[in-house]
């Protein structure tokens, strides 16, 4: 027997029917509601997509239900082409006792009739001794579907679902039994008329909850019990990746065990598609932090897809999976977002179009996914049933089988967005090309009118009117080019910067600049506007300012004058530039031998002494050279070990050390007399450096190790990271504490000075090359051979991604000061970047939620806490103030003192600090039991209140931090919330034990109020005589100073984070999870709602009640007018973008080369971008040509190289205003005919040979053409005319072609005829005749 193969993870899709067996990660949550689902008719399960709901109802719940006398049924209501209560009664039939059904309902038969007629079998349970009937359990999957029917259909069915849950007859069926005398009851036919037990659970989307609300005419009670699937813990997600993965065949004895049709339970007959596998423990750990979603928890949709990705790597039992089999956090990104996209590019060109439309346009109707029956994905979008294979083993689809059929639908909500993303991308490319087609049919037209006009003229009779008739014709040809020319506009625009997001991930400050170019293009284009915000508001985005070209070959090092205004850079061509910067070079030395190849003297490293006066230089031969840069001159050469790979100079600058491929580092002095060898290296040595405190030498290389020596060059300590093969660099901290290692497995790791491990940053997908702390020491910057740099934080957060450079990175270097870096690559170039300036642009905003916001007493600015650890000081137009650091962990709480002066801010590190108001720390109070929740300051500025984890409220004297008193408030809970009386008397709290509490400043008790569940937020009116709380409930509670109830205010949707009273005490403000802050009047009557993208967790008032900020977990806070509910800024987000436009801190498009062919950008569109920098165009042309030479193989793409080269340089002529039809033109013009007529010479056609050599003279004489003229005539038989041309260059010397040079044209157009003979197999018949004629 064939048997069925199945993954250990689902990837895309949800978990089905029967995969109960692979099902890990979620028992706490299945037990829990399968016990509401137990005791209540009705349970809405929601959560956002992605964390599971489906696989939760698939494979998770049904198996306890069955096994406890219920029986699941699973239901979809996406099909609108019927009535739910149509498409419920269909899912029925199953259960369906049609005579039943016949002989006791009545035509037309209701929902009730049809679940009465159902037998659903007898089920043995634990506390019966008899079987008892099987209660049928409806589970609605993404129930959000009811709300694409019709209101009256929908109203059908939520009708007779409420007499389901109710036990009720309807009305009809009331009737219909009140027709029946008592007389004529049987007993058969009053047990028909029994109410029917049955159990409802709905699973909806989070952000449609709202929607049930239209449901409560007919089910009042539908909102009460709601169970929140929330994402993974931590800990469930480690069983979730884990244990699928240790599973082995015997482990799958297994059946579906709850009574339901699958078309995938695991049997004896299933085989999985892999051996059983594991994963490193570090691996696992790097898994859950990369995709953690900032509160500690896990998307199972992500999860999923990611193990899905992994277990396809696996290729042998017991394998071990490491970080290196997904590239790290940054490896993690790509996987997951890159998913809809590599599967697509997987297929062939015209399936991948194919699949697209079928995808983009079938499965997804008006932002949300539909299914398609069986059959039209043939009938409507031509996929055949191998392609369909192709894409359910992708598993970008799915199959179901409904009433109607099998359905095809995408696996997975999450998809929606890069689709969608794709669907516009490609919409805009067709919409350009539809434009251009129609703007040349329209000129046609209008050409086509011109020679009507033309003709007119030839008759006299006639010509007033047919011209009349042109005219009326022009206009209307004019009016529809004009629209024509408009919509073009528009799609390039779109398109254009559709490209330039495209690009971001190679090149940032291009990706900027070509959105730019898009937005200016057409400032009304709303797609090029928001790729510009998205470019500038992406926190790791950085620019760069400067290119510097001046290298034929990668550039190996770099490093900073003293004072930062001058860039050395040395390079594999042996070259060395002395730079500002601007790029401009300002000297030029070499290390080029007088014998010997150009490359002999790669340069490996460069460092300017401290003074700024020498530049100390040292190549592969194991020359260092030392150069007076003051003099320009070369002061001395010292000879130290051949294989050099790496020199340093201590720093007292009295010694210089070196090291190379002979295993070993070697210390010199400045005479070049050897001081000592460092062995102990079993292979090359890469990289070598000194502590700066001058006590340490710190070797790496190709054994596998880093070494720490001392400086007498005892060895001291050996590191050995495990997983690492190579280290390419090492370079110790500022203060001589930490050593860095760059390391061949894509990390950098930090070690202390006795080789106990520090850190390990993880994120390259490739190599690491080089690595070098900032000049303080607050940042770590590692280059790697995946074309990118990062700079870090020693604590392992990634602060900028250092996107540019199209090929692997091979230097970086600081300036002294920390502002500027430097890095270069193998793309021949080395870029300047201002830190300055990308280190503000990142910390102008939050990089985490934000948790709290607290405007300062004056209204002036103010402050905001969050979970990236940080508080930050804006004014109310957005500016950065203040960016205070030094917390470990999420913020808590802020506060800013009554008089304006002093700031405060809790932890969950177990700190309080006190910050002045220019951010300035002041003080660090500890708490070291317990992290501290909430700290604000009392009403006379000199005491403190604060609550903790642990249940304690704690006064401190604000001067000094000393505690005064302390008291337990809340049984050993957290005490969430604190809130002080306004005469500062009073102290209210509240927390996990479910009490709002009143205290005296003692910590004696005044009174309690029981809320009955965890209360986030406690708020007191600025009269002190309300009290408000904010729980995990739907209703804010609000309270009289003695702690009675005065109301529930009901409103939001979901739980309630925060509650805050405005200065006047006539209205309040709360925030929820529900995405919206409300502001309410005193009574509790809502008057606005503010509509957020995600969960609310703080607000706050400016004193004069007319604005009111919100802290939102997108992280941006967001600032509204009291009176309208207009939002009237963000801080944290730049919306307006122009300021980055002019900046010189970015790199202009001008100065930017790049291969627009690469990115889908037109020659056409290129010209546009560049036209008024005609040497980008030149060299861009350049390239083209270097690909038509490539390509000449390729007639097709070689001939449309060359007429891209072509049209790209008549470009360039019409847009240089200096030098027009100038003679480097003309030679560039020269070269493309030259390329053309060696096309043409390949495919035999040599009468073209000749006419394009010809063309191409008429710019320029190149040699090669004289060639191609000659023996193009001579291969196409006119030997005479050969013979006359070549008769006046005979004896004349070829001067333009290398390998030819010194030789006679005669010499050459003989070579030339031989070559081409042996090469491609071109013989000439006159071929010794010429010969002799050319002697």
């Amino acid at each position: 027997m064939t048997k069925r193969n199945a993954s250990r993870y689902p990837g895309i899709r949800s978990f089905e029917r029967g995969e109960q067996n692979l099902f890990f990660g979620r028992q706490r949550e299945t037990q829990a509601l399968f016990e509401a689902v137990k005791v209540k008719p009705l349970t809405v399960l929601f959560s956002q997509s992605g964390i599971g709901k489906t696989s939760l109802l698939n494979a998770g719940l049904p198996p306890l239900l069955s096994q406890n006398g219920f029986l699941p049924i699973i239901i979809r209501l996406q099909d609108t082409s019927i009535s739910p209560v149509e498409t419920l009664q269909k899912v029925l039939t199953e259960y369906l006792d049609t005579q039943k059904l016949e002989q006791f309902g009545q035509k037309p038969y209701s929902l009730w009739e049809y679940v009465r007629a159902c037998h659903f079998g007898q089920s043995e349970v634990a506390d019966s001794e008899t079987p008892v009937p099987t209660v049928p359990v409806l589970l609605f999957d993404q129930f959000e579907e009811l709300f694409t029917h019709a209101a009256g259909k929908r109203a059908e069915l939520t009708r007779a679902l409420a007499d389901l849950l109710n036990e009720r007859l309807p009305e009809e069926v009331r009737r219909q039994l009140r027709q029946f005398p008592r007389e004529q009851r049987s007993t058969e036919l009053l047990e028909w008329y029994n109410p029917v037990k049955i159990k409802i659970v709905f699973a909806i989307r989070a952000d449609r909850l709202s929607d049930l609300d239209t449901l409560k005419n007919d089910i009042p009670t539908v909102l009460n019990d709601r169970f929140h699937l929330k994402p993974l813990s931590h800990d469930n997600a480690r069983e979730a990746i884990i244990r699928p993965a240790a599973l082995t065949a015997s482990d799958f004895a297994l059946t579906s065990d709850f009574g339901l049709t699958s078309d995938f339970a695991l049997t004896s007959d299933f085989a999985l598609t892999t051996s059983h596998f594991e994963y490193a423990p570090t691996a696992v750990q790097e898994m859950l932090e990369a995709l953690d979603n900032e509160q500690g928890e896990i998307e199972s949709f992500q999860l999923q897809l990611l193990c899905s990705y992994l277990e396809n790597k696996v290729t042998k039992p017991g394998q071990v999976i490491t970080s290196a089999d997904f590239g790290g956090k940054a490896g993690i990104n790509t996987i997951l977002n890159d998913y809809y996209e590599r599967e697509i590019g997987a297929l062939d060109p015209a399936e991948a179009l194919a699949a697209r439309r079928f995808i983009e346009e079938g499965l997804i109707v008006n932002g949300r996914r539909v299914g398609l029956p069986e059959g039209a994905e043939q009938s409507r979008f031509g996929i055949g049933p191998e392609l369909l294979g192709k894409l359910l083993n992708s598993r970008l689809l799915r199959t179901e089988t409904i009433h109607l059929g099998r359905i095809y639908e995408l696996s997975h909500d999450t998809l929606i967005e890069p689709i969608l993303r794709s669907y516009e991308k490609r919409h805009a490319e067709e919409e350009l090309r539809r434009a251009e087609q129609s703007l040349a049919e329209e000129r046609e037209r209008l050409a086509e009118l011109q020679r009507k006009r033309a003709r007119a003229r030839l008759f006299a009779i006639a010509g007033f009117a047919l011209a009349g008739l042109a005219l009326l014709g022009g206009g209307f040809a004019w009016y529809n080019a004009q629209k024509a020319q408009k919509a073009q506009k528009k799609a390039e625009v779109t398109a254009l910067a559709a490209k330039a997001w495209n690009i971001y991930r190679d090149d940032q400050t291009l990706a900027f600049r070509i959105a730019q170019f898009a937005y200016e293009s057409d400032t009304t284009n709303e797609e090029a506007l928001q790729t510009i915000r998205k470019i500038v508001n992406e926190p790791t985005t950085a620019y760069y300012q400067t290119i510097f070209t001046g290298h034929d070959f990668e550039v190996k090092c770099l490093a900073f004058s003293p004072n930062g205004e001058r860039v050395a850079s040395g390079g594999f061509d042996s070259e060395i530039y002395v730079w500002d910067k601007s790029g401009k070079t300002l000297q030029h030395f070499s290390h080029r031998k007088e014998t010997g190849t150009r490359q002999s003297g790669s340069v490996e490293a460069l460092q300017f002494s401290r003074d700024g006066q020498r530049l100390f230089s040292a190549d592969v031969t194991g020359e260092v050279r030392i150069w007076d840069l003051k003099a320009d001159t070369l002061l001395r050469s010292l000879k130290t070990q051949r294989g050099l790979s790496g020199m340093t100079l201590s720093p007292d600058e009295r010694l210089l050390a070196t090291c190379g491929r002979d295993s070993t580092a070697k210390i010199w002095d400045l005479t070049g007399r050897l001081i000592r060898s460092l062995k102990g290296h079993n292979g090359p040595v890469l990289a070598v450096a000194f502590s700066p405190d001058n006590q340490l030498i710190a070797t790496g290389g190709g054994d596998k190790t880093a070494r720490i020596w001392n400086i007498d060059g005892s060895a001291r300590k050996t590191i050995e990271p495990p997983g690492v093969s190579v280290i390419n660099d090492v370079r110790f901290s500022p203060d001589s504490r930490t050593l860095a290692l760059a390391c061949n497995d894509h990390t950098a790791r930090l070690y202390d000075r006795e080789s106990r491990p520090v850190n390990t940053l993880s994120g390259h997908t490739a190599e690491v090359s080089k690595v070098l702390f900032s000049p303080d020491g607050k940042y770590l910057l590692t280059a790697s051979f995946d074309h990118t740099a990062k700079l870090w934080t020693v604590g392992g957060e990634e602060i900028l991604h250092i996107v540019g450079h199209s090929e692997r990175l091979s230097a970086a270097a600081f300036s002294a000061d920390g502002a500027w870096l430097a890095t270069g690559g193998y793309d021949f170039q080395a870029k300047l970047w201002d830190l300055g300036f990308n280190l503000h642009n990142k910390f102008n905003r939050h990089t985490n939620y934000v948790s709290r916001v607290k405007v300062s007493p004056d209204g002036n600015f103010l402050i905001s806490g969050s979970r990236d650890f940080t508080v930050k000081k804006w004014n109310f137009a957005g500016d950065l103030l203040a960016n205070m650091e030094g917390h470990q962990t999420s913020i808590t709480s802020v506060d800013i003192s009554p008089d304006g002066r002093t700031f405060v801010s809790t932890s969950n590190d177990k700190n309080i600090r006190l910050w002045s108001a220019d951010g300035r720390l002041l003080r660090t109070i500890t708490d070291s039991r317990a992290d501290v929740l909430k700290a604000l300051f009392t009403p006379d500025n000199q005491h403190l209140i604060s609550s903790n984890f642990i249940g304690e409220i704690a006064i401190y004297e604000a001067s000094s931090g000393k505690l005064l008193r302390n008291w337990q408030a809340s049984a050993g809970k957290p005490v969430q919330s604190i809130a002080l009386s306004p005469d500062g008397l009073r102290v209210y709290s509240g927390g996990g034990d479910g009490v709002l509490h009143a205290w005296n400043l003692q910590g004696d008790s005044i009174w309690t109020a029981a809320v009955g569940v965890n209360i986030w937020s406690v708020a007191v009116s600025p009269d002190g005589h309300k009290i408000l709380t904010a729980a995990a409930q739907l209703p804010i509670k609000m309270w009289d100073d003695t702690g009675h109830l005065i109301r529930n205010c009901y409103g939001h949707l979901m739980e309630n984070y925060f509650v805050a009273w405005a200065p006047g005490g006539e209205q309040f403000v709360s925030c929820s999870w529900d995405k919206t802050a409300k502001i309410w009047n005193k009574d509790g009557q809502p008057l606005l709602t503010l509509p957020h993208p995600d969960g609310v967790f703080g607000a706050d008032f400016t004193p004069d009640n007319r604005l009111v900020v919100t802290a939102c977990r997108d992280k941006i806070i967001r600032v509204w007018e009291m009176q309208t509910g207009r939002m009237v800024n963000t801080i944290g987000m730049r919306t307006d973008v122009r300021p980055f436009f002019n900046s010189p801190s970015i790199a202009s498009l001008d100065e930017i080369s790049f291969d627009w062919e690469q990115y889908g950008i037109s020659t056409a569109m290129a010209g546009k971008i560049y036209k008024d920098k005609p040497e980008n165009l030149v060299r861009h042309s350049t390239q083209l040509m270097e690909k038509a030479a490539a390509a000449l193989g390729d007639s097709e793409g070689c001939s449309r190289y060359l007429s891209e080269a072509e049209h790209v340089l008549l470009t360039a002529i019409q847009s240089d205003r200096t030098q027009p039809g100038t003679a480097k033109y003309d030679s560039l013009l020269a070269e493309v005919y030259s390329i053309r007529a060696n096309l043409f010479l390949l495919n035999k056609q040599f009468g073209q040979v000749v006419a394009a050599a010809r063309a191409g003279m008429k710019f320029q004489p190149l040699d090669f053409l004289k060639i191609y003229e000659v023996n193009g005539l001579l291969l196409g038989g006119k030997f005479e005319e050969a013979v006359q041309k070549a008769g006046p260059l005979k004896n004349e010397k070829v001067t333009q072609i290398e390998y030819y040079e010194g030789m006679t044209f005669g010499e050459v157009f003989q070579e030339e005829l031989l070559f081409y003979e042996e090469q491609y197999g071109i013989q000439c018949a006159d071929k010794e005749r010429f010969i002799e004629k050319m002697k």
